[in-house]
């Protein structure tokens, strides 16, 4: 015996054997189903893609502030190997990435440059560069009020 079941869709009549209202429902609920994970997948992409864009923002953010603290400090052990006079050295070492340092015509000033980071300083000791490779260490010694950065 079969259960034939009338099925109304909208101005007509179906008349349908029970297990052919089931499958439908089925499928129907299948669908239903991949649609809704579909949408969660997309939703998933688009917030992964939101939080990798503010982790980079983030990540150049610090890099630029490591590159402010070493240029500072940089700067800082500078003026005072050249204000505590001859035979005063300096180690200098650099946070985050290496930094290039280099002299300025007069002679008395130098830029310091990492990665996108790039700011001036001026000093009142006359300044010899003797290396001018990126580094993340440097010496800064005063040589009868010359100073050397190597």
């Amino acid at each position: 015996m079969q259960f034939i079941q009338e099925v109304h869709l909208g101005n007509r009549v179906e008349k349908k054997k029970a297990g052919q209202i089931f499958l439908q429902s089925r499928a129907q609920l299948s669908l239903e189903l991949l649609m809704v994970f579909l949408i969660f997948l997309s939703l998933l992409a688009i917030s992964y893609a939101a939080a990798s864009k503010a982790g980079d923002v983030a990540q150049r953010k610090i890099a630029q502030e490591l590159s402010q603290s070493s240029f500072n400090g940089f700067a800082s052990a500078l003026d005072s190997a050249c204000s505590l006079g001859n035979g005063n050295v300096r180690i200098v070492k650099i946070r985050g990435e290496k930094a290039a340092i280099s002299r300025a015509s007069d002679g008395a000033s130098f830029a310091f440059t990492a990665g996108n980071f790039t700011q001036s300083a001026n000093s009142s000791c006359e300044i010899s560069i003797l290396n001018d490779e990126k580094s993340d260490e440097f010496a800064i010694e005063n040589k009868n009020g010359k100073i050397e950065i190597s």
